[in-house]
């Protein structure tokens, strides 16, 4: 009489492999199908919180401040009294800044009438030193899917909106 081994047989474990990894890689793939509304989010905080920031800092300062976007790049100015003009702000908390690459923003200050778009450099969204700042609707989304998209949104007077 022949004893009959123990364990599994070859195409057991091979079943069992594949099937650990094909459940790893749904697993892996999952997460990354919300990448783009993560990154919009996180866009969108950033600049949230910047704007909160310059709001701030032309209140305590007693000076503008600006922002404009413009080839998914945007800018941070402080108006100049003594020139009278706007100068571009550099250091690395109001540095220029370029979305990622997926990422694209739209920029609608609901004022037709903003004399500062004349200009032939300087923001589109000021900044007040009173605490009010120009009208904005900030749009963030994705290049390839504009159904993932956020907006920041004031009405010049109340705080940020998302």
């Amino acid at each position: 009489m022949q004893k009959q081994a123990a364990g599994f047989t070859l195409i057991e474990l091979l079943i069992v492999i594949l099937l650990i990894g094909i459940t790893i890689g749904i697993a892996t793939v999952i997460p990354n199908s919300n990448y783009g509304q993560k990154a919009v989010a996180a866009e969108l905080s950033k600049l949230g919180f910047l704007f909160t920031k310059a709001s701030e800092k032309a209140l305590l300062s007693g000076s503008e401040l600006g922002f404009s976007l413009e080839d998914n790049q945007y800018r941070w100015w402080k108006w100049d009294r003594s020139d009278e003009k706007w100068q571009p702000l550099s250091d690395k908390t109001w540095a220029p800044y370029r979305l990622p690459e997926n990422i694209t923003a739209t920029l609608d200050d609901n004022n037709t009438e903003n004399l500062l778009k004349e200009a032939a450099q300087g923001p589109a969204i000021v900044f007040y030193a009173d605490g009010i700042m120009t009208p904005v609707n900030v749009t963030f989304f994705i290049k390839d899917n504009n159904t993932i998209s956020k907006t920041l949104k004031s009405d010049g007077v109340t705080s940020f909106a998302q």
